[in-house]
Protein backbone atom coordinates (compact mmCIF):
# COMPACT_ATOMS: atom_id res chain seq x y z
CA UNK A 1 0.00 0.00 0.00
CA UNK A 2 0.93 3.37 -0.46
CA UNK A 3 1.13 5.10 2.45
CA UNK A 4 2.36 1.79 4.45
CA UNK A 5 4.99 -0.01 1.77
CA UNK A 6 5.85 3.41 0.18
CA UNK A 7 5.71 6.40 2.43
CA UNK A 8 7.06 4.51 5.35
CA UNK A 9 8.83 1.67 4.48
CA UNK A 10 10.74 2.32 1.31
CA UNK A 11 10.98 6.34 2.02
CA UNK A 12 11.16 6.34 5.78
CA UNK A 13 8.42 8.84 6.76
CA UNK A 14 8.19 9.04 10.52
CA UNK A 15 4.73 11.56 10.47
CA UNK A 16 1.46 11.74 10.41
CA UNK A 17 -0.52 10.68 7.78
CA UNK A 18 -3.67 13.47 7.77
CA UNK A 19 -6.93 13.17 5.77
CA UNK A 20 -8.10 16.43 4.44
CA UNK A 21 -11.97 17.82 5.39
CA UNK A 22 -14.49 15.23 4.37
CA UNK A 23 -12.31 13.07 2.59
CA UNK A 24 -12.43 9.67 4.74
CA UNK A 25 -16.63 10.30 4.64
CA UNK A 26 -16.24 10.31 0.83
CA UNK A 27 -15.13 6.47 0.98
CA UNK A 28 -18.73 5.40 2.29
CA UNK A 29 -19.14 5.99 -1.88
CA UNK A 30 -16.98 2.25 -1.93
CA UNK A 31 -17.11 1.21 1.33
CA UNK A 32 -20.90 1.75 2.33
CA UNK A 33 -20.64 3.90 5.11
CA UNK A 34 -18.97 5.97 7.15
CA UNK A 35 -18.34 3.26 9.79
CA UNK A 36 -16.25 1.32 7.10
CA UNK A 37 -15.26 4.31 5.64
CA UNK A 38 -12.94 4.48 8.98
CA UNK A 39 -11.59 1.00 8.69
CA UNK A 40 -10.17 1.23 5.08
CA UNK A 41 -8.82 4.68 5.97
CA UNK A 42 -6.96 3.66 9.35
CA UNK A 43 -5.91 0.44 7.68
CA UNK A 44 -4.51 2.19 4.83
CA UNK A 45 -2.67 4.35 7.50
CA UNK A 46 -4.51 7.29 7.32
CA UNK A 47 -3.58 8.87 10.98
CA UNK A 48 -5.64 12.02 11.03
CA UNK A 49 -8.85 13.00 9.93
CA UNK A 50 -9.44 17.12 9.22
CA UNK A 51 -12.94 16.71 10.56
CA UNK A 52 -15.87 14.13 9.46
CA UNK A 53 -17.99 11.97 10.59
CA UNK A 54 -16.06 9.09 10.18
CA UNK A 55 -13.36 8.85 12.13
CA UNK A 56 -15.81 9.76 14.83
CA UNK A 57 -16.75 6.00 14.63
CA UNK A 58 -13.39 4.38 14.79
CA UNK A 59 -14.61 3.22 18.95
CA UNK A 60 -17.28 1.51 17.25
CA UNK A 61 -15.51 -0.41 14.87
CA UNK A 62 -13.13 -1.26 17.64
CA UNK A 63 -16.48 -2.54 19.65
CA UNK A 64 -17.55 -4.56 16.48
CA UNK A 65 -14.17 -6.23 15.92
CA UNK A 66 -13.24 -3.93 12.61
CA UNK A 67 -10.59 -2.84 13.85
CA UNK A 68 -7.65 -3.30 16.69
CA UNK A 69 -7.61 -1.41 19.57
CA UNK A 70 -3.38 -1.58 18.50
CA UNK A 71 -4.46 -0.04 15.33
CA UNK A 72 -5.49 3.18 17.23
CA UNK A 73 -2.81 2.99 19.30
CA UNK A 74 -0.19 3.51 16.23
CA UNK A 75 -1.78 6.47 15.31
CA UNK A 76 -2.78 8.01 18.78
CA UNK A 77 1.33 7.40 19.42
CA UNK A 78 2.31 9.02 15.84
CA UNK A 79 -0.29 12.47 17.53
CA UNK A 80 1.14 12.28 20.75
CA UNK A 81 5.07 11.94 19.69
CA UNK A 82 4.46 15.19 17.38
CA UNK A 83 3.47 17.04 20.29
CA UNK A 84 5.94 16.60 22.43
CA UNK A 85 8.54 16.88 19.54
CA UNK A 86 7.29 20.24 19.14
CA UNK A 87 6.93 20.63 22.89
CA UNK A 88 3.31 21.25 22.88
CA UNK A 89 2.67 19.96 26.22
CA UNK A 90 5.25 22.28 28.18
CA UNK A 91 3.50 25.26 26.09
CA UNK A 92 0.21 24.51 25.09
CA UNK A 93 -0.43 28.30 24.44
CA UNK A 94 0.50 30.62 21.79
CA UNK A 95 2.78 33.23 23.62
CA UNK A 96 1.61 36.56 24.43
CA UNK A 97 4.89 38.71 23.40
CA UNK A 98 4.83 37.26 20.08
CA UNK A 99 6.74 39.92 17.40
CA UNK A 100 3.97 41.86 15.30
CA UNK A 101 3.89 41.07 11.85
CA UNK A 102 6.17 44.25 11.28
CA UNK A 103 8.63 43.10 14.14
CA UNK A 104 8.95 40.17 12.53
CA UNK A 105 9.85 41.54 8.62
CA UNK A 106 6.86 39.93 6.92
CA UNK A 107 6.07 42.93 5.27
CA UNK A 108 9.51 43.10 3.61
CA UNK A 109 9.50 39.28 3.11
CA UNK A 110 5.88 40.26 1.61
CA UNK A 111 6.76 42.86 -0.73
CA UNK A 112 10.37 40.78 -2.11
CA UNK A 113 8.45 37.83 -3.07
CA UNK A 114 5.72 40.12 -4.81
CA UNK A 115 8.58 42.01 -6.58
CA UNK A 116 10.43 38.90 -7.49
CA UNK A 117 7.44 36.54 -8.83
CA UNK A 118 5.22 39.30 -11.27
CA UNK A 119 6.23 38.63 -14.70
CA UNK A 120 6.22 41.00 -17.58
CA UNK A 121 5.29 39.28 -20.60
CA UNK A 122 4.97 42.29 -22.98
CA UNK A 123 6.39 46.06 -23.15
CA UNK A 124 5.82 46.99 -26.63
CA UNK A 125 7.47 51.21 -27.27
CA UNK A 126 9.25 50.37 -24.27
CA UNK A 127 6.23 52.54 -22.64
CA UNK A 128 7.63 50.56 -18.92
CA UNK A 129 9.20 51.70 -16.86
CA UNK A 130 6.50 54.91 -16.99
CA UNK A 131 8.32 58.35 -17.44
CA UNK A 132 7.99 61.24 -15.53
CA UNK A 133 6.69 62.99 -18.67
CA UNK A 134 3.55 61.22 -17.79
CA UNK A 135 1.72 63.46 -15.71
CA UNK A 136 -1.73 62.61 -15.78
CA UNK A 137 -1.78 58.59 -14.70
CA UNK A 138 -5.50 56.94 -14.72
CA UNK A 139 -5.36 54.04 -12.80
CA UNK A 140 -8.62 51.87 -13.78
CA UNK A 141 -10.44 49.01 -12.55
CA UNK A 142 -12.25 46.74 -9.73
CA UNK A 143 -8.78 45.61 -8.95
CA UNK A 144 -6.81 48.35 -8.52
CA UNK A 145 -8.32 49.19 -5.19
CA UNK A 146 -10.10 45.82 -3.79
CA UNK A 147 -7.01 44.23 -1.15
CA UNK A 148 -8.29 40.62 -1.46
CA UNK A 149 -7.93 40.16 -5.37
CA UNK A 150 -4.59 40.24 -4.19
CA UNK A 151 -4.95 37.55 -1.71
CA UNK A 152 -5.14 33.65 -2.25
CA UNK A 153 -8.43 31.41 -1.65
CA UNK A 154 -8.93 30.98 2.43
CA UNK A 155 -7.29 34.29 3.50
CA UNK A 156 -9.12 35.69 6.44
CA UNK A 157 -10.39 38.98 7.03
CA UNK A 158 -7.49 41.03 6.58
CA UNK A 159 -7.45 44.77 8.07
CA UNK A 160 -6.71 47.56 5.85
CA UNK A 161 -3.64 48.66 7.15
CA UNK A 162 -1.67 46.07 6.53
CA UNK A 163 -2.53 45.70 2.72
CA UNK A 164 -1.51 47.76 0.27
CA UNK A 165 -3.81 48.26 -2.82
CA UNK A 166 -2.45 48.99 -6.62
CA UNK A 167 -4.47 52.34 -6.48
CA UNK A 168 -2.27 52.96 -3.31
CA UNK A 169 0.84 51.74 -4.27
CA UNK A 170 0.77 54.26 -7.16
CA UNK A 171 -0.26 57.09 -5.50
CA UNK A 172 3.03 56.65 -3.01
CA UNK A 173 5.53 55.50 -6.09
CA UNK A 174 4.15 58.72 -8.09
CA UNK A 175 7.16 60.83 -8.95
CA UNK A 176 6.13 65.13 -7.43
CA UNK A 177 4.21 66.42 -9.95
CA UNK A 178 2.48 63.73 -11.36
CA UNK A 179 -1.37 63.16 -10.40
CA UNK A 180 -2.76 59.49 -10.26
CA UNK A 181 -6.74 59.40 -10.07
CA UNK A 182 -9.01 56.72 -10.01
CA UNK A 183 -11.91 54.93 -12.06
CA UNK A 184 -13.11 51.96 -11.19
CA UNK A 185 -14.56 50.74 -15.06
CA UNK A 186 -16.73 48.03 -14.05
CA UNK A 187 -17.70 45.71 -11.39
CA UNK A 188 -16.04 42.55 -10.77
CA UNK A 189 -17.86 40.42 -13.17
CA UNK A 190 -21.01 42.88 -14.06
CA UNK A 191 -20.48 45.58 -16.45
CA UNK A 192 -21.41 49.04 -15.23
CA UNK A 193 -22.15 51.74 -17.79
CA UNK A 194 -21.65 54.44 -15.50
CA UNK A 195 -18.85 53.64 -13.98
CA UNK A 196 -17.30 52.80 -17.06
CA UNK A 197 -18.97 55.84 -18.80
CA UNK A 198 -16.58 57.56 -15.47
CA UNK A 199 -13.10 55.48 -16.73
CA UNK A 200 -13.88 56.41 -19.93
CA UNK A 201 -13.76 60.21 -19.14
CA UNK A 202 -10.66 59.78 -16.70
CA UNK A 203 -8.50 58.09 -19.83
CA UNK A 204 -9.26 60.55 -22.05
CA UNK A 205 -8.02 62.86 -19.85
CA UNK A 206 -5.03 61.32 -19.04
CA UNK A 207 -1.36 60.72 -20.09
CA UNK A 208 -1.09 57.09 -19.68
CA UNK A 209 -3.74 54.27 -18.48
CA UNK A 210 -2.75 51.82 -15.80
CA UNK A 211 -5.92 49.31 -16.14
CA UNK A 212 -5.61 46.85 -13.27
CA UNK A 213 -7.82 43.81 -14.17
CA UNK A 214 -7.81 40.03 -13.28
CA UNK A 215 -10.03 36.89 -11.57
CA UNK A 216 -10.37 36.34 -7.54
CA UNK A 217 -10.20 33.88 -4.66
CA UNK A 218 -11.92 36.71 -2.36
CA UNK A 219 -14.37 35.27 -0.02
CA UNK A 220 -16.03 38.06 1.71
CA UNK A 221 -18.02 38.89 -1.51
CA UNK A 222 -21.23 36.59 -1.46
CA UNK A 223 -19.66 33.18 -2.36
CA UNK A 224 -21.78 30.06 -0.69
CA UNK A 225 -19.33 27.69 0.42
CA UNK A 226 -19.96 23.54 0.68
CA UNK A 227 -19.11 21.79 4.26
CA UNK A 228 -15.37 20.55 3.08
CA UNK A 229 -14.67 24.67 2.65
CA UNK A 230 -14.68 25.08 -1.00
CA UNK A 231 -16.99 27.16 -2.91
CA UNK A 232 -20.19 26.05 -3.98
CA UNK A 233 -20.08 25.88 -7.49
CA UNK A 234 -23.24 27.79 -9.68
CA UNK A 235 -23.39 30.24 -6.62
CA UNK A 236 -23.29 33.19 -8.90
CA UNK A 237 -20.46 34.50 -6.69
CA UNK A 238 -19.72 38.07 -8.15
CA UNK A 239 -16.16 38.45 -6.70
CA UNK A 240 -14.49 34.43 -6.94
CA UNK A 241 -13.88 32.50 -10.11
CA UNK A 242 -10.80 31.17 -8.96
CA UNK A 243 -9.92 28.45 -5.64
CA UNK A 244 -11.28 25.46 -4.41
CA UNK A 245 -14.12 24.58 -6.21
CA UNK A 246 -14.09 26.85 -8.69
CA UNK A 247 -12.93 25.63 -11.68
CA UNK A 248 -14.13 27.61 -15.02
CA UNK A 249 -14.83 26.59 -18.52
CA UNK A 250 -13.59 29.05 -20.14
CA UNK A 251 -10.36 30.28 -18.58
CA UNK A 252 -11.10 33.95 -19.40
CA UNK A 253 -11.27 37.32 -16.71
CA UNK A 254 -14.57 37.91 -16.66
CA UNK A 255 -15.80 39.56 -20.00
CA UNK A 256 -17.44 43.00 -18.05
CA UNK A 257 -13.53 43.44 -17.89
CA UNK A 258 -12.19 42.32 -20.84
CA UNK A 259 -14.61 44.62 -22.90
CA UNK A 260 -13.01 47.77 -20.41
CA UNK A 261 -9.96 46.68 -21.88
CA UNK A 262 -11.08 46.96 -25.36
CA UNK A 263 -13.09 50.75 -25.09
CA UNK A 264 -9.97 51.66 -23.23
CA UNK A 265 -7.50 50.62 -25.92
CA UNK A 266 -9.89 52.47 -28.56
CA UNK A 267 -8.80 55.81 -27.24
CA UNK A 268 -5.38 55.02 -28.71
CA UNK A 269 -3.66 56.68 -25.20
CA UNK A 270 -0.63 54.35 -23.97
CA UNK A 271 -2.35 51.44 -22.04
CA UNK A 272 -0.45 49.44 -19.15
CA UNK A 273 -2.50 46.31 -18.31
CA UNK A 274 -1.64 44.49 -14.83
CA UNK A 275 -3.28 40.91 -14.68
CA UNK A 276 -3.77 40.02 -10.99
CA UNK A 277 -4.84 35.95 -11.00
CA UNK A 278 -4.44 32.57 -9.61
CA UNK A 279 -4.66 30.79 -12.47
CA UNK A 280 -3.03 31.12 -16.35
CA UNK A 281 -5.45 33.09 -18.17
CA UNK A 282 -6.01 33.27 -21.60
CA UNK A 283 -4.97 36.86 -22.12
CA UNK A 284 -4.72 37.11 -25.67
CA UNK A 285 -7.03 39.73 -26.43
CA UNK A 286 -6.18 41.55 -23.76
CA UNK A 287 -2.20 41.37 -24.69
CA UNK A 288 -3.18 42.53 -28.41
CA UNK A 289 -4.81 45.87 -26.89
CA UNK A 290 -2.15 46.70 -24.79
CA UNK A 291 1.03 48.43 -24.69
CA UNK A 292 2.73 46.36 -22.06
CA UNK A 293 1.35 43.38 -19.59
CA UNK A 294 2.65 42.94 -16.02
CA UNK A 295 0.96 39.65 -14.83
CA UNK A 296 1.37 38.93 -10.54
CA UNK A 297 0.08 35.97 -9.49
CA UNK A 298 -1.63 36.88 -6.36
CA UNK A 299 0.96 38.93 -5.14
CA UNK A 300 0.05 39.51 -1.47
CA UNK A 301 -0.28 42.07 1.20
CA UNK A 302 2.08 43.89 -0.18
CA UNK A 303 1.28 43.68 -4.15
CA UNK A 304 0.29 47.08 -4.36
CA UNK A 305 3.56 48.39 -3.72
CA UNK A 306 5.39 45.90 -5.73
CA UNK A 307 3.25 46.41 -9.13
CA UNK A 308 3.76 50.17 -8.16
CA UNK A 309 7.47 49.98 -8.46
CA UNK A 310 7.80 47.52 -11.21
CA UNK A 311 5.81 50.34 -13.06
CA UNK A 312 7.31 52.85 -12.54
CA UNK A 313 11.09 51.41 -12.84
CA UNK A 314 12.24 51.44 -9.08
CA UNK A 315 12.56 47.90 -8.90
CA UNK A 316 13.24 46.04 -12.77
CA UNK A 317 11.10 42.74 -13.52
CA UNK A 318 12.57 39.29 -12.78
CA UNK A 319 9.40 37.03 -12.33
CA UNK A 320 9.90 34.03 -14.95
CA UNK A 321 6.05 32.31 -15.67
CA UNK A 322 5.84 29.05 -13.09
CA UNK A 323 3.02 27.59 -16.17
CA UNK A 324 2.76 28.31 -20.01
CA UNK A 325 -0.41 30.30 -21.10
CA UNK A 326 -2.64 28.89 -23.38
CA UNK A 327 -4.11 30.89 -26.12
CA UNK A 328 -7.76 29.15 -26.12
CA UNK A 329 -9.05 26.94 -23.91
CA UNK A 330 -8.85 24.37 -26.27
CA UNK A 331 -5.35 23.96 -25.83
CA UNK A 332 -5.23 22.90 -22.37
CA UNK A 333 -3.36 21.01 -21.08
CA UNK A 334 -0.68 22.92 -22.26
CA UNK A 335 2.79 22.31 -20.80
CA UNK A 336 6.81 23.08 -21.89
CA UNK A 337 7.47 19.29 -20.96
CA UNK A 338 5.63 17.23 -22.72
CA UNK A 339 6.29 13.97 -24.41
CA UNK A 340 8.33 13.76 -27.83
CA UNK A 341 5.49 11.55 -29.45
CA UNK A 342 2.81 13.63 -28.37
CA UNK A 343 3.19 17.13 -29.57
CA UNK A 344 0.47 18.53 -29.96
CA UNK A 345 -1.29 19.95 -33.50
CA UNK A 346 -4.75 21.75 -34.21
CA UNK A 347 -6.23 22.51 -37.70
CA UNK A 348 -7.30 25.92 -37.04
CA UNK A 349 -4.83 27.33 -34.34
CA UNK A 350 -1.16 27.31 -33.75
CA UNK A 351 -0.07 24.93 -31.12
CA UNK A 352 2.48 27.10 -29.54
CA UNK A 353 0.61 28.77 -26.00
CA UNK A 354 0.57 32.21 -26.01
CA UNK A 355 3.24 32.56 -23.52
CA UNK A 356 5.92 29.25 -22.78
CA UNK A 357 6.42 28.13 -19.25
CA UNK A 358 10.05 30.26 -17.51
CA UNK A 359 8.95 33.47 -20.18
CA UNK A 360 9.54 36.88 -18.71
CA UNK A 361 10.89 40.20 -19.41
CA UNK A 362 13.17 42.92 -17.99
CA UNK A 363 13.71 46.28 -18.50
CA UNK A 364 17.46 45.77 -19.33
CA UNK A 365 18.79 42.56 -21.45
CA UNK A 366 21.09 39.78 -20.60
CA UNK A 367 23.39 37.11 -22.10
CA UNK A 368 25.04 33.93 -21.29
CA UNK A 369 28.40 32.43 -22.76
CA UNK A 370 31.54 30.85 -21.82
CA UNK A 371 29.65 27.54 -21.31
CA UNK A 372 31.55 24.77 -20.24
CA UNK A 373 30.44 20.92 -18.67
CA UNK A 374 32.52 19.28 -16.68
CA UNK A 375 31.88 15.51 -16.15
CA UNK A 376 32.12 14.36 -11.98
CA UNK A 377 32.11 11.36 -10.16
CA UNK A 378 28.15 11.58 -9.74
CA UNK A 379 27.05 13.70 -12.40
CA UNK A 380 28.37 16.88 -14.35
CA UNK A 381 28.71 20.61 -13.55
CA UNK A 382 27.42 23.36 -15.80
CA UNK A 383 29.62 26.82 -15.84
CA UNK A 384 28.51 29.63 -17.50
CA UNK A 385 29.03 33.42 -17.37
CA UNK A 386 25.95 36.10 -16.99
CA UNK A 387 26.17 39.94 -17.98
CA UNK A 388 24.31 42.53 -18.09
CA UNK A 389 24.17 44.11 -21.60
CA UNK A 390 21.78 46.70 -20.77
CA UNK A 391 21.49 50.01 -18.89
CA UNK A 392 19.42 49.13 -16.07
CA UNK A 393 20.45 46.88 -13.04
CA UNK A 394 18.67 44.09 -12.97
CA UNK A 395 18.12 39.89 -12.01
CA UNK A 396 18.64 37.32 -14.59
CA UNK A 397 17.41 33.80 -13.94
CA UNK A 398 19.61 31.76 -16.06
CA UNK A 399 17.43 27.91 -16.25
CA UNK A 400 19.03 24.58 -16.77
CA UNK A 401 17.08 21.82 -19.05
CA UNK A 402 17.56 18.31 -19.84
CA UNK A 403 15.99 16.47 -22.80
CA UNK A 404 16.94 12.67 -22.72
CA UNK A 405 18.29 11.46 -26.31
CA UNK A 406 18.16 7.62 -25.64
CA UNK A 407 17.43 5.38 -23.49
CA UNK A 408 14.23 3.33 -24.68
CA UNK A 409 11.96 5.67 -23.17
CA UNK A 410 9.65 7.97 -24.45
CA UNK A 411 11.38 11.45 -23.08
CA UNK A 412 9.88 14.61 -22.48
CA UNK A 413 11.18 17.65 -24.31
CA UNK A 414 12.37 19.22 -21.88
CA UNK A 415 12.80 19.02 -18.23
CA UNK A 416 14.07 21.92 -16.01
CA UNK A 417 16.84 20.72 -13.72
CA UNK A 418 18.10 23.70 -11.99
CA UNK A 419 17.82 27.62 -12.32
CA UNK A 420 19.10 30.54 -10.11
CA UNK A 421 18.68 34.00 -9.77
CA UNK A 422 21.94 37.03 -10.57
CA UNK A 423 21.26 40.23 -9.94
CA UNK A 424 23.98 42.53 -12.15
CA UNK A 425 24.73 45.90 -12.53
CA UNK A 426 24.71 47.13 -16.04
CA UNK A 427 27.81 45.76 -17.68
CA UNK A 428 29.04 43.23 -15.03
CA UNK A 429 29.48 39.99 -15.46
CA UNK A 430 29.02 37.13 -13.13
CA UNK A 431 30.24 33.09 -13.10
CA UNK A 432 27.78 30.67 -12.29
CA UNK A 433 27.44 26.46 -11.85
CA UNK A 434 24.81 24.24 -11.93
CA UNK A 435 25.69 20.52 -10.38
CA UNK A 436 23.79 17.76 -11.02
CA UNK A 437 23.87 14.64 -9.55
CA UNK A 438 23.13 11.31 -12.00
CA UNK A 439 19.83 10.52 -9.56
CA UNK A 440 18.62 14.32 -10.68
CA UNK A 441 18.93 12.66 -14.32
CA UNK A 442 17.30 9.39 -13.65
CA UNK A 443 13.98 7.87 -15.59
CA UNK A 444 11.97 6.64 -13.59
CA UNK A 445 10.74 3.28 -14.31
CA UNK A 446 7.44 1.57 -13.39
CA UNK A 447 6.99 0.68 -10.84
CA UNK A 448 8.55 4.14 -9.72
CA UNK A 449 12.01 2.97 -9.05
CA UNK A 450 14.44 5.63 -10.35
CA UNK A 451 17.28 3.86 -12.87
CA UNK A 452 19.85 5.10 -14.84
CA UNK A 453 19.10 4.11 -18.79
CA UNK A 454 20.02 7.19 -20.62
CA UNK A 455 23.15 7.80 -21.92
CA UNK A 456 22.90 10.86 -24.29
CA UNK A 457 21.42 14.06 -22.90
CA UNK A 458 20.66 17.52 -24.17
CA UNK A 459 21.35 20.28 -21.88
CA UNK A 460 19.32 23.87 -23.03
CA UNK A 461 20.70 26.88 -21.06
CA UNK A 462 18.19 29.80 -20.90
CA UNK A 463 16.53 32.66 -19.22
CA UNK A 464 13.72 34.36 -20.00
CA UNK A 465 12.24 31.56 -22.59
CA UNK A 466 15.61 33.41 -24.52
CA UNK A 467 17.58 30.65 -25.71
CA UNK A 468 21.16 30.95 -24.55
CA UNK A 469 23.56 27.63 -25.50
CA UNK A 470 22.81 23.71 -25.78
CA UNK A 471 25.11 20.93 -26.36
CA UNK A 472 25.06 17.38 -25.58
CA UNK A 473 26.76 15.18 -23.33
CA UNK A 474 27.31 11.28 -23.10
CA UNK A 475 28.19 8.49 -21.09
CA UNK A 476 27.42 10.20 -17.14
Amino acid sequence: MVLRDVLRGEMGFDGIVMADGLAVDFLKNTEGDTLHAAVAARKAGVDVSLWDEAFGRLGEAVDQGLLEESQIDEAVLRVLKLKFEKGLFEHPYMEENMLSPEEAGIPEVSLALARESAVLLKNEKTVLPLAKKYKKVAVIGYHAADRYCMLGDYTPPVPESECVTVLQGMKQEAPDGVKVSYAMGSGFSEADEHEKAKAMALAEESDVIVAVVGGSSSRFGGAVFDANGAASKGTGSRSMDCGEGMDTAKVHIPAAQEELIAALARLGKPLVTVVIAGRAYCIEKIENASDAVLYAFYPGPMGGRAVAELLYGSSNPSGRLPVSMPRHVGQIPVCYNYRTSVAPAYCDMTSQPLHTFGEGRSYTTFTGSDVSVTKEENGISVSFTVENTGNMAGTSVPCLYVRKRSGGVVARIKELKAFTRIALAPGEKKEAVFHLTKEELNFVQIPGKPEVICHEYELMLEDGAEKWWSGNVTEM
